[in-house]
């Protein structure tokens, strides 16, 4: 560089990084919030020469090792400050193949918090920035809250002396109303049909063409999973007010849990979400737990010992009651009263305008949770006014549908998961394939198939014309006999019997001697 001004002359080395961030990585992006730092500061090295020390830096080194993964499979893309806070936002992807899910992110790295904090000597006050899961500072109050990033592409430049990053700057965006219930969009696009799904638009409407009917839902949602003691990871319940949950699921014994969508540690910070909705077999009795902050209610109904029936259930609250109830519980413990199959009870502390809300930061764990989710723990931490109760076994069966309001949930969306197979058939050992590789590989293989079946009944017939044409004619007579006058050899020639039949011996090893 070469300064005309004051005279001078300097050389420097520039390292330019390239990262290609597709739109998916931000829209599923794990964020945390962290006190008392800048975007500036946060890039700044500690020296010209000493690169790599960034909190930016030692940041991605640390979610590596969370995600035992490597350095370069974390990209953070996004530092945004927080004036009024004195923080710094903070959003970022890990990527083997394909990008994370938010829920993964979020929810493994606030299992590894205090570590972080540790290590890098940070207060970290936030994670997963969606300010409707905090009824504390919800920007919606005790109304339905919908949270949104917008402005994915964004460009922002961050820089200080030593670095200078250009990254993206989502939006944040708040809506007081219930996400699950937004409007189909009105043309086709990438994100509408799901897992292969073909979009079509008809007069106006949209509609999709899935791999089948059965397994999948209208968006091709796969809406049938089968575990087999395990789990799986899913977004969060919305914030809404009056929700309505169905399930549907059979299953191979009486006992396990169907999901959890609660807290899966201590509580970390003041005004952490103690909410949990939990739902589990005991015995054939189908049990459900609400906690929305004001004490922990209970309610169970017995449903029939059977092995080979679905089972279908609805959860439903208000501002007043809570409704349980089980379509056809069949049970000889129950009366033959319709009532037998529902159950309400009164949800405490909430009168006049105040909202019932379930604020969760935690995943949907479906067919099992974690193996460290401890409940006397959390009841403890929380101060829930009953301690769940963890199933003697495990869920062993199939999910075949989630629905929150009008929300289908996509079994195929999870990629944290532990013994689940997709699709309620014989399981497999890997993810469902999206419908069109599917029907792909279905064709290779038929038309492999079929070449081999020519390839061999070409083989055979070349074989039979070979064979025929080491046959005499029709029209030549066949010598049966080998010994005697004869002359059928031509030339003149016979057989004759007047040979040395000692020319020839055998030893006793079996070697043809002369």
């Amino acid at each position: 560089v070469e300064d005309n001004f004051r005279n001078e002359v300097a050389t420097g080395t520039v390292m330019i990084k390239v990262i290609d961030l597709p739109i998916e990585a931000i829209r599923q992006s794990g964020s945390l919030r962290i006190k008392g730092y800048t975007a500036q500061q946060m890039i700044t090295q500690k020296s010209l020469e000493a690169t790599g020390t960034s909190l930016y830096d030692r940041l991605k080194e640390q979610i590596a090792q969370v995600f035992g993964i490597e350095i370069d499979q974390v990209d953070i893309f996004a530092l945004v400050d927080r004036d009024r806070d004195n923080a710094v936002d903070v959003r970022y992807n890990c990527h083997s193949s394909p990008y994370y899910t938010a829920p993964r992110l979020n929810g493994i790295l606030i299992q590894y918090m205090k570590q972080l904090e540790k290590e890098l000597g940070i207060d970290i006050s936030l994670i997963d920035i969606n300010e409707c899961l905090y009824e504390a500072f919800s920007p919606c109050g005790e109304k339905s809250c919908y949270h949104n990033l917008v402005n994915l592409t964004k460009p922002h430049v961050m820089k200080s002396e030593t670095s200078t990053i250009v990254g993206v700057k989502p939006e944040d965006v708040y809506e007081c109303h219930c996400g699950a219930l937004d409007n189909i969009p009105q043309v086709c696009n990438n994100d509408y049909c799901l897992n292969g799904g073909t979009c079509n638009q008809v007069n106006g409407n949209l509609t999709c063409t899935c791999v089948d009917d059965w397994n999948y839902g209208p968006r091709c949602e796969l809406m049938t999973a089968r575990f087999k003691e395990g789990y799986a990871w899913y977004r969060s319940f919305d914030v809404c007010e009056n929700p309505t949950i169905n399930m549907s699921f059979n299953t191979n014994r009486g006992n396990g849990i169907l999901f959890y969508n609660g807290p899966t540690i201590l509580s970390p910070w003041d005004n952490y979400p103690k909410d949990f909705l939990y739902v589990f077999l005991e015995n054939w009795e189908l049990t459900l737990y609400l906690e929305l902050g004001s004490g922990t209610v209970r309610l169970a109904i017995p449903i029939e010992q059977s092995t080979v029936r679905n089972f279908i259930f609805t959860i439903s609250w208000n501002h007043e009651m809570l409704e349980f109830e089980v379509e056809n519980c069949e049970t000889t413990k129950a009366t033959e009263s319709s009532d037998s199959c529902k159950k309400k009870i009164s949800l405490p502390g909430f009168e006049g305008n105040i909202k019932p809300l379930l604020n969760v930061q935690s995943p949907l764990q479906v067919g099992g949770v974690i193996p460290s989710l401890n409940f006397n723990q959390l009841s403890n931490s929380y101060g829930w006014s009953h301690t769940p109760e963890m199933p003697k076994e495990k869920f062993e069966g199939c999910i075949q549908k989630i629905k929150f309001n009008k929300y289908l949930y996509d079994m195929n969306s999870t990629d944290y998961f532990d013994e689940y197979y997709p699709t309620c058939s014989d399981p497999i050992n890997e993810k469902v394939v999206t419908g069109g590789s599917s029907l792909l590989i279905i064709i290779v293989c038929s038309l492999l198939l079929l070449l081999i079946i020519i390839l061999v009944i070409l083989c055979v017939a070349r074989q039979r014309r070979n064979y025929e044409k080491l046959l005499p004619p029709e029209d030549v007579p066949v010598v049966k006999e080998t010994v005697g006058p004869t002359d059928l050899e031509g030339s003149g020639e016979k057989d004759i019997t007047n040979f040395d039949l000692n020319t020839l011996r055998i030893h006793s090893q079996e070697n043809i001697l002369n």
